[in-house]
């Protein structure tokens, strides 16, 4: 008996092993879907956080990624959590834009969604999605869950940095 529950045990260790390990920051795109973001972000309540929707294809996307890694990263260890959300249509273009980062944050690839539910969705927690809007959209929202601030085809980092600062979390 004491042999099985010894095997138990070892099992069950390594299956969590496997579990931290796939999903530590910068290993891998986790995948969810439209009506999983509303909860994904209410679980950061408590701190900051930044989400970021955006898509390899899209050049303001491409501009961005860069300079919000290096941001991530230099506020690191401060109580601020980056969410990412990849809206490409399929996971491996997601899974290539982000190979070559080191993430300081988590990713994930939003599965494709009917007209309607990703706006539904993010309204939900207070992010407002036009009909026609310019990714990447960026969200900064309070330890609160208010959404403090917000934008579409962001480019300029200092904007986000600034809306944490107000909020006294940096």
């Amino acid at each position: 008996m004491t042999e099985k529950v010894g095997k138990s045990v070892f099992i069950g260790l390594v299956l969590l092993l496997g579990t931290l390990v796939s999903n530590s920051y910068g290993d891998s795109i986790s995948t969810t879907n439209v009506n999983e973001l509303p909860g994904i972000i209410a679980g950061e309540r408590g701190r900051p956080t930044v989400v970021v929707l955006f898509s390899s294809g899209c050049s303001l996307s491409q501009i961005l990624w860069p300079n919000l890694l290096n941001f991530a990263q230099r506020v690191r260890g401060k109580n601020v959590t980056f969410l990412a959300f990849s809206t490409d249509d399929n996971k491996e273009n997601a899974s290539d834009f982000i190979s070559n980062a080191s993430l300081p944050f988590n990713c994930y690839w939003v599965k494709p969604w009917s007209p309607g539910q990703l706006t539904a969705s993010m309204g939900s927690i207070g992010i407002h999605i036009p009909k026609s809007f310019t990714l990447p959209l960026v969200a900064v929202i309070d330890s609160n869950g208010k959404v403090v601030e917000q934008w579409q085809g962001l480019q300029d980092i200092l904007q986000v940095e600034k809306a944490l600062r107000s909020i006294r979390a940096l």
